[in-house]
């Protein structure tokens, strides 16, 4: 049999069991935006339909990324993957800030 899509998953042919859902609070809308801008590329581009990953910008400085999934492998595959690419881009916007600050 077939492995059902991403699609069929979203419709209930499966079952994505497990959620992990990640709140980061920013001080700043700029900040948010910028790494939801970041985020939401990578969400559209699904490699596998046993899992999927939600990004959502709230109350403009709430960044919420919810990760779903049908193992706890893929969920925990998702979840490092997701909070690495968070880490760079963090990283990144604090390299740019101080280059900024320093001209």
């Amino acid at each position: 049999m077939n492995q059902p899509s991403l699609k069929q998953l979203k419709l209930g042919y499966g079952v994505l069991k497990y959620e992990f859902t990640v709140s980061l609070y920013f001080k700043d809308k700029s900040t948010a935006e910028t790494i939801y801008r970041t985020l939401i590329p990578e969400t559209l581009t699904t490699l596998t339909d046993r899992g999927d990953v939600e990004v959502h910008l709230e109350k403009g400085t709430l960044l919420k990324l919810v990760i779903k999934a049908r193992d706890l492998t893929m969920l925990r595959a998702l979840t490092n993957s997701y909070l690495r690419l968070l880490d760079v881009t963090i990283q990144a916007l604090k390299v740019a800030d101080y280059y900024a600050s320093s001209t």
